[in-house]
């Protein structure tokens, strides 16, 4: 515990229970590294309209923006997944 202090929320550093930790460790990671993740989907921008609507696009980038909902987590999360397999392929 000591060990994660600075890294990991106090609530999740002196749980009690052993309950799933996978979205609360999502979250502080997003938190974190929102810039960086923004910035994999601004670099793929165009390659992602392909598959996803500019206006779908615009909402990741403004997320959280007082919209905390699962639909709009997941948004964000499946197009930073999508970009960053985009840029991968730049590699081929």
């Amino acid at each position: 515990r000591r060990a994660m202090e600075g890294h990991l929320p106090e609530g999740v550093r002196y749980r009690n229970g052993k309950e799933h930790l996978g979205w609360q460790f999502t979250c502080a990671f997003t938190d974190a590294a929102r810039a960086l993740l923004q910035e994999i989907i601004l670099r793929q921008r165009d390659r992602l309209t392909a598959f996803v609507s500019d206006n779908a696009i615009e909402k990741a980038l403004a997320w959280p923006n007082g919209d905390d909902s699962v639909a709009s987590q997941g948004l964000f999360f499946r197009l930073i997944c999508l970009a960053s397999w985009l840029e991968s392929r730049d590699s081929f």
